[in-house]
């Protein structure tokens, strides 16, 4: 009992210390075995010693009442069992087989005789496990070695596991894979029981990731957990992934390997051949390393004691990737515009004739004009190639140098100051560097994008104690870093020069976020330099008494996200049409004969392009933290977490066959904050701004002054998470009968399990969302062409020779630590977290048989579920509002008028002329009229705005409100001074009529308003089995299919679970499959040794052809899986401008069914260099979806269906042939040629699917690689 107590003690300090931690996730595994004698009766008392066969080290125990005993609290690897009793000979049981977290159990059966005779067996037990209810698998390090990896990170291991899904055909990248549905979040990544994941982004785009990877030759195995988790264990998480580095053992060994990589061994990929590019480009990888362990000193007390493993890899690319730039096509800088029509065919008109006809200019901007010629000599430095369907623009390519280095050391130290005191050490290092390209292929333009990762490392120190023999305790500490930097900083403005004055574009192109685009020769690219630190700490102790496994404990976590951006002094110039600009009205169906209405814009903005019309020009100032004033260089981001637990566990062997496992656990979750205070956060008034309540135009409250607090904080700490879970597993042994044929005797385990688990997001859900707010640590100086007295036809040009017209808008103007939200309106949108959000959380079960089929197979069969609630995303809740206001009818009236009007010879007009069925439209009489001192909108600014007419003519009633709402010349009319950031930008000195909630929820955030809320929710159940044999007789093998249904209510994979909702009004709307909905998935991997060689069936005595012939084995990977779920979209905002999960819906046109819609999408077809993921047939000559096929929906304030289909099934086939030769006992080589895609097999996405597009169903390449292939040799000691 004295030791019991200094247990609690120490693990009730250790869980006190300071401000470190993150999930607990435990790396031991244990040992629990049964002593029978020969009738199978329980043998009490027996003495029980366990010897580490790596190390020697010996630990003792006894056999319980019930002839039980543990071994908790395991390294990883192989042990040795021995049992002794009075009147019974010794039993030896060798080679047991110790897995992270996992309990391998071990029936001793004693034979009768005198003790000094021993019995020795080889252990076979571990392929059942009859005490957990845990859901896992393992890769063990003979499979890690043996199987095929392209590269040596062996995260991708991680993936053969049931449940897994990887949405391949979306091309997402590493974010693309999910376990059981859970929320990206819940996915929890450790090297040596230290937190490796990303805790920046979570959800999104790193989910499947490590900091420091896993390198093949310092990792012992692999083990993923995804369900059935303990209060020990589920911390914080729902799924975890374990990567457990190797040790070193009483004896020394050793390997070094070379492993090349070149495109000549490679297939060449689909599009160059497709675009008769001949042989792939060159692409040599070279990695080369290796490793050594044993004892650290050889001989002395401490021979036995002190063990060390160490490894090292390094990895050179020389490499010519290509880089691809889009420009501009000869006739397009010419200002001739093409465009396709609905016959397929193509037009074109000069721009720059249609603006002569009506009074706009025809010169080419120079500035412009000299960034053309430079890219057009750029052209001959590389080679270009078309955009299918574009027919502006083309793409340049050339080859650049940026070769690769890297380095990965790994170190390992074990001190065992008595067997039962055991001190463990680990670190991981990442370096990385490449020396950067070129924007353009040209000889004075900079290298870019250097990029560093001079610090990305983990290290751990852990310490496991066997107090007395029937209490344990394991503490653990460590620390993860990632650091990265670009190195060097370019200025694009002091390289894209005219005259010798800076330019800087917009998001690095001239027309940003239009169609036609021209991208600066040189991009910014600021200094940016990371440093964050993830430290974990936890401490568990184990308990036993009687038939109770005891274990309780807690972790803590610190996580702290530095990073540093230099920041450039120099306005940013966009070109392009702004709002109401009167030139947008020039290019119309008229003047563009036959064009789609999408693609005015891009003609208006080509032009816009071309003549250098700016369309605004922004200026960006920041704090400098220790003044608190703008004018700073640096912008500072430092956001700061913790969050930690207590828990308590009980395996409590009710009988022999039954084990009930069941634990509690209290969850801490605290804010993530910005450290140096100098984020403006909204409250909660400052995010309702005027308004109650959502969709109440004209129910106000008293708030017309919002306020931003300069602060740490956004939303509350959540202290008081309570979570549980309970198990059990159940090993039956019928005495005869059917049940005994069917069960086996002992060879069946029947498990179940369920529990709550909470888990935590990413610090950049607070650091890219209200840590980015304006005002906080940034200024913002702009001005708008046609707003505050700047005239529409404001050109690059004239701000060059004449200097930038003064700024109409500074927000903030001085730092402050109040700030007025009205100060923003018009100038910026912010960003809100709800004051009260809480910890996400997860509810899974399982229920399952495992069957053991023969010696070393077994078959698993479980029923795996979750639901996943409170789950954090980011969407607008500025929502536009067209029902209460009376805007629909008013929309509706005004399509009627454009009818009247054009039946009367007034086309393109639809104000109430007094013609025969015209209306009224009192709201748009007084969006376009006078209000003050304030004139009224000329009429291509208004009822006559080809922008609107376009709205109207397609039923977008939501996307003409949303374009109304956000354009202060119309807000500031139907507001008039009741709004009073009005008074800013004109003299608006008389109220408007209506209410200043009119169109959303907040008007001072005018535009969105993103908010942080914890309202999203996955659910998935799922059939999973799993026929896995052991290596044996020169095969291992593991099958795995999983038949499963997932939903979600947020179809999104992105760092901040950004999607907006289909609309507020009901969100059930957005209840659906899953991106991650794959209904089936087939993994089998394996190793299968060729039976010719040295102790194989097919026995070679002869040493010569044994190394030639013998020794040879296959391991394959193959991956069969349906297709992930889609949504069809297209539709014309008919209700609101939401980027919700099916963009506004589709319907299917009379006689089509969904069963149809999917079996087009069976068949692919040739398209160019591209392929159409979808029967040609449904496709219409100008490349949008076929009329008769799909309908757009352009009913005002009616949605179009929710229509999800199903991509094509997947197929996937790696494989690796491996061959060993042996020198002698302790001397072998490894040889290894592994491919990725054997067959060179394209894979196909499911394409475009949004019906506009005249791209639609289009496939630019494969999702999956050509064949690639990898050699390895391995020399071990």
């Amino acid at each position: 009992m004295k030791h019991f107590h200094h247990v609690v003690l120490s693990t009730l300090v250790l869980m006190t210390l300071g401000a470190f931690a993150h999930a607990q996730v435990r790396i031991v595994g244990n040992i629990s075995g049964t002593v029978k004698d020969p009738g199978g009766a329980l043998v009490p008392g027996a003495r029980v010693a366990l010897k580490d066969e790596g190390t020697g080290i010996v630990k003792a125990a006894v056999s319980d009442d019930q002839g039980a005993f543990l071994f908790p609290d395991l390294s990883h690897g192989q042990f040795e069992v021995t049992v002794s009793a009075t009147g019974f000979q010794t039993a030896v049981v060798s080679h047991i087989i110790v897995e992270t977290s996992r309990t391998t159990d071990v029936t001793v059966t004693l034979k009768v005789g005198a003790q000094e005779q021993s019995v020795t067996v080889e252990a076979s037990a571990e392929v059942l496990e009859t005490t957990s209810n845990l859901v896992s698998s393992v890769v063990t390090a003979t499979a890690i070695s043996e199987l095929p990896l392209i590269g040596r990170s062996t995260l991708g291991l991680a993936r053969l596991v049931p449940g897994e899904v990887q949405n391949i055909q979306s091309g997402v990248g590493q974010g693309d894979t999910r376990f059981n549905n859970v929320p990206g979040g819940a996915v929890n990544v450790t090297l040596d029981g230290i937190n490796n994941a990303s805790n920046g982004f979570k959800s999104g785009g790193t989910v499947f990731y490590t900091t420091v990877p896993a390198r093949l030759g310092a990792i012992e195995e692999v083990s993923v957990e995804t369900s059935g988790l303990g209060a020990d264990s589920g911390a914080e998480s729902g799924v975890n992934i374990k990567f457990v580095t190797k040790r070193g053992t009483s004896q020394y060994h050793g390997s070094a390997y070379y492993q090349p990589r070149s495109e000549l061994f490679n297939a060449n990929t689909w599009l160059r051949n497709a675009q008769g590019l001949g042989f792939r480009n060159r692409s040599r990888i070279h990695e080369f390393g290796g490793n050594f362990g044993g004892k650290l000193i050889p001989v002395g007390k401490l021979k036995d004691k002190l063990f060390f493993f160490i490894n090292y890899e390094y990895l050179y690319q020389p490499q010519q990737p290509t880089q691809t730039k889009t420009v501009l096509l000869p006739d397009a800088q010419k200002g001739i515009y093409t465009y396709r029509l609905a016959n397929g065919q193509t037009a074109n008109v000069n721009l720059l004739t249609i603006a002569a006809q009506n009074g706009f200019t025809t010169s080419l901007d120079p500035a412009v004009a000299q960034t053309l010629g430079r890219q057009n000599q750029a052209l001959a430095n590389g080679y270009a190639t078309p955009i299918n369907g574009n027919y502006n623009q083309q793409t340049l390519n050339w080859a650049e140098n940026n070769n690769l280095y890297q380095y990965y050391p790994t170190t390992r130290l074990d001190y065992y100051l008595k067997p039962g005191l055991q001190i463990t050490g680990t670190w991981n290092l990442y370096h990385s560097w490449q020396p950067g390209v070129r924007a353009f292929p040209l000889a004075d333009t900079p290298k870019q994008n250097p990029f560093r990762i001079g610090g990305y490392f983990t290290y751990s120190a852990g310490v496991n104690w066997t107090v007395s023999p029937h209490a344990f305790n394991e503490f653990r500490y460590g620390v993860q870093h990632s650091g990265d930097s670009n190195t060097v900083a370019s200025n694009g403005g002091l390289y894209n020069t005219y005259n010798n004055q800076p330019l800087r574009f917009a998001n690095n192109n001239i027309a940003a976020a239009v169609p036609i685009a021209l991208p600066a020769l040189t991009a910014d690219q600021q200094n940016t330099t990371g440093r964050h630190y993830i430290t974990t700490i936890y401490d568990t102790a184990t308990v036993t008494r009687g038939e109770h496994n005891i274990t309780f404990g807690g972790n803590y976590r610190r996580t702290d996200w530095k990073d540093v951006a230099e920041v450039f002094p120099y306005p940013i110039y966009t070109l392009g049409v702004p709002a109401n600009d009167p030139v947008s009205a020039i290019f119309n169906t008229t003047s563009l004969p036959g064009v789609n209405t999408a693609d005015l814009a891009a003609a208006a903005n080509l032009y816009a392009l071309l003549t250098g019309r700016l369309s605004g020009v922004r200026k960006n100032g920041i704090v400098d933290p220790n003044t608190k004033q703008y004018g700073g260089d640096l912008n500072y981001t430092w956001t700061r977490s913790n969050m930690g637990g207590i828990f308590i566990q009980d395996r409590w062997r009710v009988r022999p066959n039954l084990t009930v496992n069941y634990g509690f656990r209290l969850e801490f979750q605290g804010d993530m904050y910005n450290v140096n205070g100098i984020v403006a956060i909204p409250d909660q008034a400052a995010i309702n701004g005027p308004s109650n309540t959502l969709f109440t135009p004209g129910s106000l409250s008293n708030n017309t002054d919002p306020l931003l607090k300069i602060g740490q904080h956004a939303f509350g700490s959540d202290l008081q998470n309570p979570g549980g879970n309970i198990g059990f597993a159940w090993n039956p042994r019928p005495a005869d009968g059917v049940l005994h044929k069917i069960l086996g005797d002992g060879k069946t385990v029947i498990r179940g399990s369920y529990a709550l688990i909470y888990y935590d997001e990413g610090s950049q859900m607070f650091a890219a969302t209200v840590g980015n707010n304006p005002g906080g640590k940034t200024q913002t100086s702009t001005f708008t062409p046609g707003q505050g007295g700047v005239p529409f036809n404001l050109t690059l040009q004239n701000v060059l020779a004449n200097g930038l017209p003064a700024y109409t808008n500074i927000s903030p103007a001085s730092f402050q630590t109040t700030l007025h939200a009205t100060d923003l309106t018009f100038v910026n949108t912010y960003q809100a977290m709800k004051p009260t959000l809480r910890a996400p959380y997860t509810i899974n079960w399982n229920f399952g048989i495992q069957r053991e089929l023969a010696k070393n197979t077994v078959l698993q069969v479980n029923y795996v579920g979750n639901t996943s609630h409170h789950g954090w995303r980011q969407s607008n809740l500025n929502e536009i509002n067209i029902f209460e206001n009376g805007f629909l009818n008013e929309f509706i009236h005004a399509q009627n008028n454009l009818k009247v009007n054009a039946a009367n010879g007034v086309a393109g007009d639809f104000s109430n002329r007094g013609f025969a069925g015209d209306v009224p439209l009192p709201i748009m009489e007084t969006a376009f009229g006078a209000r003050g001192a304030v004139a009224a909108l000329a009429p291509a600014q208004g009822f006559a705005n080809p922008a609107y007419v376009t709205f109207l003519q397609n039923g977008a009633a939501g996307g003409m409100a949303n374009s109304l709402g956000t354009n202060s010349a119309v807000v500031c009319r139907m507001f008039g001074s009741n709004f009073t950031p009005c008074g800013r930008i004109g003299n608006f000195n008389a109220p408007g009529p209506y209410p200043i909630n009119f169109w959303m929820f907040n008007p001072y955030s005018n535009g969105t308003l993103q908010f942080t809320e914890d309202s999203a929710w996955n659910n998935y159940n799922g059939l999973q089995t799993s026929l896995r044999r052991r290596a044996a007789n020169g095969l291992s093998l593991q099958v795995n299919y999983t038949f499963s249904k997932g939903l979600s209510n947020t179809r999104v994979d992105n760092a901040n679970q950004n999607v907006d909702w289909t609309t507020r009004r009901n969100l059930s709307l957005d209840r659906g499959p899953s991106p991650f909905d794959i209904r089936h998935v087939l993994q089998v991997f394996g190793t299968y040794d060729l039976p010719l060689g040295k102790g194989r069936p097919l026995a070679i005595n002869s040493r010569l052809l044994d190394a030639l012939v013998g020794g040879w084995a296959i391991s394959p990977i193959l991956t069969v899986q349906s297709g992930a779920s889609f949504a069809l979209t297209g539709g014309f905002q008919t209700v609101n401008t939401a980027n919700g999960p099916v963009g506004g819906g589709v319907y299917l046109a009379p006689g089509v069914t969904l069963s149809d819609v999917q079996n087009a999408l069976v068949n692919s077809q040739a398209a160019n260099t591209n392929r159409n993921s979808i029967d040609t047939s449904w496709i219409a000559p100008d490349g949008r979806a076929s009329t008769s096929k799909f309908i757009t929906p352009s009913t005002p304030g009616v949605f179009g269906n929710a229509i999800y289909v199903y991509g094509k099934n997947y197929f996937g086939l790696d494989a690796a042939i491996n061959k060993e030769v042996k020198f002698r006992e302790r001397m072998r080589l490894a040889l290894q040629v592994g491919a990725t895609n054997v067959l060179n097999h394209p894979e196909w996405g499911i394409g475009n699917l949004n019906i506009q597009s005249t791209t639609f169903g289009q496939v630019p390449s494969p999702v999956n690689g050509s064949r690639t292939m990898q050699f390895r040799g391995v020399l071990s000691f």
